[in-house]
């Protein structure tokens, strides 16, 4: 009886276990692809004639409006390259969301580490990039809070 009792208990532990490691597993990633900031873009990223950007750590809005800056800064974004986070386990908190418009309208809209639902893994240079379009922004932006 003993060894009945034994085996129902180290049989009860080695579920327990694989029941703990088991819910700990990430679903498998989606095949992603991966590419360019013009890739993704839906369309041409020559017709933006505005970027709303806003500071994660502060929660600013700022707007680019300047022909140049907003050529310059897309030139500069378009060949940065965006690959598949391997883990898209879900994440809070940005440095900074870009929005680019076309005439008012709102057509893309990304986060550094995020492209629509997925998470990706950007080109190191977006950042400083990011920083300077950020400054070059003035404030306030219309319809933002």
């Amino acid at each position: 009886m003993s060894r009945n009792l034994l085996r129902i208990v180290l049989t009860s532990i080695l579920l327990t276990f694989l029941l703990l490691a088991g819910c700990g597993r990430e679903a498998p990633s989606p095949s992603l692809p991966a590419g360019s900031l013009a890739e993704f873009y839906p369309g041409q990223l020559s017709a933006v004639d505005r970027i709303d950007i806003r500071s994660g750590m502060t929660g600013e809005w700022r707007t680019v409006t300047d022909p140049k800056v907003i050529r310059d800064g897309l030139a500069e974004a378009g060949e940065l390259r965006f690959s598949p986070d391997p883990s898209q386990a879900e994440r809070t908190g940005y440095t900074y969301m870009v929005i680019l418009l076309e005439q008012g309208e709102e057509k893309f809209s990304l986060l550094p580490h995020a492209i629509g639902e997925h998470y990706y893994i950007s080109d190191p240079k977006l950042s400083p990039l990011l920083d300077r379009l950020f400054e070059a922004g003035t404030k306030p932006v219309p319809g933002r809070g």
